[in-house]
C-alpha cells in the first residue's frame, strides 16, 4: 500500500481517536449585541473593588536585554475576558471548571511580550482571577492609567492603549483535533486532506447557526479560529512537550503530564488583542490546581 492509499474507514477511525471537544467563545456579530450574561472580552470588568487590579513588574531575569530605566516600573495588566461560569457549558470528557463564580483574565501586552516569552512562562506577565461570589452587581472597573513607557522596550504590536475593546460573546461546543496524530501517509492522502478541510469548515457552520450567515461572512479569512476553553492542545503537546522545550529553550514552561490547557486566545483585531508572535496565547494549569480552584500558578505559551 502506498502512502496515499488510505481508506475512508481508516481516516474516520483516526479522526474519531484524535477528536477532542472544546468550548468556543464566539464574539457576537456586533459589539453592541447582547451575549451570554456576565461574559465579554475587553472593556471594563465587574471585578470586586476589594480585589487589587493586577500589575506586571519586570524582574531582573525577565528584563535581560530589555530596556527599562525605571526600577520601580509597574504596569497595569490589560483585562482580556470575563467568564460567568454559571453559563459555561459542561462537556463530558473535559476537565471541570467551577459550576459558579466568575473568571477574569489579565495580561500585559506591552513590556511582558518584549521579554521573549519569559514573563509569560514564569507566570508574572499574566493573571487569572477566580471570584466565587456573584459579581453582577459590582460596578465596572476602568483600567488604571498606563505609565510612561517611552524609555521602555515594548512589544512591536503594542497599540499604546490601557484597555481592549468591549465585545460580548456566546459559547458553543466545537471539535478540535490532535494534528500530531496524523503522520506520513495520512498527509500524503488527497482523501484525508479533503476530509480534514471539511472538518475545519464545521466551525463556520457553527457560527452561522448561532450568529447568522452575515457574521460568518465577516469571519472568513481568519486563519486562527475562535478563542476556546480546553481543546486539543491539552493533549497534543505530550509527550512532545520535551521536544518543544529543546526547540524553544528559555521560552517554554516546565509543563508536566498533569498540566492541561485552560484557554487559547487567538489574535483578535476587533478586540485589539495581539501577541508578539502574531498567533495566540495558551494558558496552562495543573489539573490539581483546577480541582482545588487555584488559579495562581498559571503559565502561558506565546505562539
Amino acid at each position: 500500500m502506498t502512502k496515499a492509499e488510505v481508506t475512508l474507514d481508516e481516516i474516520d477511525a483516526a479522526l474519531f481517536r484524535a477528536r477532542v471537544p472544546a468550548i468556543a467563545m464566539l464574539r457576537t456579530p456586533n459589539a453592541t449585541d447582547p451575549g451570554t450574561p456576565g461574559c465579554w472580552f475587553g472593556g471594563e470588568p465587574t471585578l470586586p473593588a476589594e480585589i487589587p487590579w493586577p500589575y506586571y513588574k519586570p524582574t531582573e531575569r525577565e528584563a535581560y536585554g530589555i530596556r527599562y530605566e525605571d526600577p520601580d516600573l509597574a504596569i497595569p495588566m490589560h483585562f482580556l475576558v470575563q467568564i460567568n461560569l454559571a453559563h459555561c457549558p459542561r462537556v463530558l470528557g473535559l476537565p471541570l471548571l467551577p459550576k459558579t463564580g466568575t473568571i477574569f483574565v489579565f495580561y500585559d501586552p506591552a513590556v511582558a511580550q518584549a521579554t521573549d516569552g519569559i514573563a509569560f512562562t514564569t507566570g508574572t506577565g499574566c493573571k487569572v482571577i477566580y471570584v466565587a461570589e456573584d459579581v453582577h452587581a459590582c460596578p465596572p472597573r476602568p483600567a488604571p492609567p498606563m505609565p510612561d513607557l517611552s524609555s521602555t522596550e515594548v512589544a512591536m504590536d503594542y497599540l499604546g492603549t490601557s484597555s481592549f475593546n468591549l465585545w460580548p460573546f456566546v459559547f458553543i461546543i466545537t471539535d478540535t483535533y490532535l494534528r500530531e496524530s496524523f503522520r506520513g501517509r495520512f498527509f500524503a492522502s488527497d482523501l484525508f486532506n479533503k476530509r480534514w478541510d471539511a472538518l475545519h469548515l464545521q466551525i463556520k457552520k457553527d457560527i452561522e447557526e448561532h450568529l447568522g450567515p452575515e457574521a460568518a461572512d465577516r469571519r472568513r479569512g481568519k486563519p486562527t479560529g475562535p478563542h476556546f476553553i480546553f481543546g486539543a492542545s491539552q493533549q497534543e503537546h505530550f509527550p512532545s512537550a520535551e521536544y518543544l522545550k529543546r526547540t524553544f529553550r528559555g521560552r517554554t514552561p516546565a509543563l508536566t503530564a498533569d498540566h492541561t490547557l485552560l484557554f487559547r486566545f487567538v489574535c483578535d483585531e476587533e478586540v485589539g488583542h495581539r501577541t508578539n508572535t502574531g498567533t495566540y496565547l495558551e494558558f496552562w494549569i495543573t489539573r490539581e490546581d483546577l480541582e482545588k480552584q487555584i488559579f495562581d500558578n498559571i503559565v502561558v505559551w506565546d505562539y
